[in-house]
């Protein structure tokens, strides 16, 4: 009776032993952040063409800025054009990496414009509203027309004819969301993409998209685009400042460069984790001789700018 006894508590303990083991082997797999399911998913190390990119972006230090600004024959600059006449100017002056912003017609062409809520004319705000018309234009009212009276109009197929001939051009895309006011529908970056990866899918890797939202992430990268630049500037401030929440979103999606406004520069909580990121640091729009004072203080890796002239 005894030895039933002893190889009874020989089993028993056992089973806790082996109970105790399980735990202890779950616990070097779960932790506290696993657990939150809707952020659940694997480090992911960045592929070697985003390294490369990222290493040409940050030598170059600049993203030339809605095309980079125009000047007239007075002297006047003129930016936010998004012109024909801005793609030749910016290449030639040395500039590789271009961004552009983009909005569709009524008549759902993507063509070269900031928003539509300034009107036809960047300066003009609601030009054509004074004759009962939407702001938003068909794409034959855009294309006739002169932006700042002196400028010529420019829409997606002119900007990806310019890659095919200049094939060191990257294009960083800027679209938000918009509804049409004639047709009532939506379109948004998601949009932009599917026309450029069914226009010019040779393109793709040179096409650097500019996503606002985390969400747009993974459809984004399954239409064929590597290079994803997450800018900030549509999130609250509650949520730019979530340095956390940034940090570890570009851990499991590889990020060529974080995009932010200015004035948090100087927010050092925002900043300094921030730059500990395996992803560049940019920010927006910075002109003239503060381009490089913004670098050297703060230790960012470049800036959007207006300015056409190299650093």
């Amino acid at each position: 009776m005894e030895q039933k006894k002893t190889h009874s508590y020989i089993r028993f303990l056992i089973l806790i032993l082996a109970i105790a083991g399980m735990v202890a082997f779950l616990c070097l797999f779960v932790s506290p952040d696993s657990l939150s399911f809707h952020k659940q998913s694997a480090e992911v190390t960045a592929d070697p063409a985003l390294i490369a990119l990222r290493e040409q972006l940050a030598a170059g230090h600049t993203i030339i800025h809605a095309g980079g600004a125009l000047i007239d024959s007075e002297g006047n600059s003129h930016p936010y054009t998004n012109a024909l006449e801005t793609l030749p100017l910016a290449y030639e002056a040395g500039n590789r990496f271009i961004e552009l912003d983009f909005a569709y017609t009524t008549d759902g062409k993507a063509v070269c414009l900031h928003k539509w809520a300034d009107g036809f004319y960047p300066g003009q705000k609601d030009k054509n509203e004074s004759d009962g018309e939407p702001v938003q234009m068909s794409y034959d009212q855009f294309m006739a027309g002169r932006i700042d009276g002196l400028f010529t109009p420019m829409c997606l197929d002119d900007v990806l004819s310019f890659m095919e001939t200049h094939d060191d051009m990257y294009l960083i895309t800027d679209i938000k969301s918009y509804e049409n006011e004639v047709t009532g529908q939506t379109t948004d970056v998601i949009t932009l993409c599917e026309e450029i990866a069914k226009k010019a899918p040779q393109l793709c890797d040179r096409v650097i998209v500019q996503i606002y939202h985390e969400n747009e992430y993974d459809p984004v990268r399954e239409l064929g685009f590597s290079s994803i630049i997450y800018t900030l500037y549509e999130l609250s401030n509650e949520e730019k400042l979530d340095t956390d929440e940034h940090l570890s979103f570009a851990k499991s999606h590889p990020l060529l460069a974080v995009t932010f406004p200015k004035k948090l520069l100087k927010n050092e909580d925002f900043l300094a984790p921030m730059l500990t990121g395996d992803f560049l640091m940019f920010t927006h729009t910075v002109d003239g001789k503060k381009k490089q004072k913004t670098l050297d203080q703060y230790g960012i890796d470049g800036v959007y700018t207006n300015d056409i002239t190299p650093l």
